[in-house]
């Protein structure tokens, strides 16, 4: 997969550059900021609702590691997968790998999987539940954040796409048409590189699909999974 995503990213980039030199500079920045807007409004509004979202994916979530994900999870952790649960409050410090384990059976990438082990431990020790259902919380979270966001962005896009159709939103440089299309191509480079963060940033829920170490071994996929993380930092 790693030599599928690498270069599909490239090919992101390049048609997108080329894509805003067609349609100037004024156009171009405004897909761009709207862009920037619509992903910035998806993961705020999703980070607000992602945890009250979460139950409904909780079952689920709780059922598959249960039964497809823990034993293996805890042997990878170097729990005894005979007496998880009772191993784990003898040593509490054994939930974080645990929880680390279990996120990536789910799909998650390394750093996501990381990152969300940490909120699983804290749930675990905040709590009186059991380490299966702490990392079940966490993982819930996290799926119903990804979720809230792709589709929170979708519907800014949506809205954003359709003002500009009914005010008809297109405009060109006249009187200079060299920064018509050069500005057309730096800011349409620009909304590549964004929608590369953003797809690296789906994807690294998406390891059960294409790989927990995919987005890690690319060269291109791993600088634009170092800037979507950021977004886990923020909000």
């Amino acid at each position: 997969m790693r030599f599928v995503i690498e270069p599909i990213l490239l090919i992101i980039i390049f048609y997108c550059t080329w894509r805003g030199c067609k349609r100037g500079a004024v156009n171009a920045a405004i897909s761009f900021v709207s862009l920037v807007l619509a992903a910035v409004g998806g993961l705020f509004i999703s980070s607000r609702a992602a945890d009250d979202a979460a139950y409904l994916l909780r079952p689920f979530i709780a059922g598959c590691i249960d039964s497809q994900y823990e034993m293996q999870a805890a042997e990878n952790a170097g729990i005894d997968s005979s007496r998880i649960e009772m191993t784990i409050s003898e040593q509490p410090e054994l939930v974080l790998p645990y929880a680390e384990e279990c996120l990536k059976s789910l799909g998650f990438s390394s750093y996501r999987a990381s990152h969300y082990a940490q909120k699983g431990a804290g749930i675990y020790n905040e709590t009186e539940l059991d380490a299966t259902m702490s990392v079940s919380q966490a993982g819930s979270a996290a799926i119903a954040y990804a979720i809230g966001a792709v589709f929170m962005a979708m519907l800014i896009l949506l809205l954003i796409s359709i003002i500009k159709q009914a005010f008809g939103l297109r405009f060109r440089i006249t009187d200079n048409a060299d920064a018509d299309i050069y500005g057309g191509a730096a800011f349409g480079f620009g909304y590549g590189f964004v929608c590369c963060i953003c797809l690296c940033w789906v994807l690294s829920f998406c390891g059960i699909l294409i790989g927990n170490r995919t987005l890690d071994d690319g060269l291109f996929s791993r600088f634009f999974l170092l800037l979507s993380t950021m977004a886990d930092k923020i909000f």
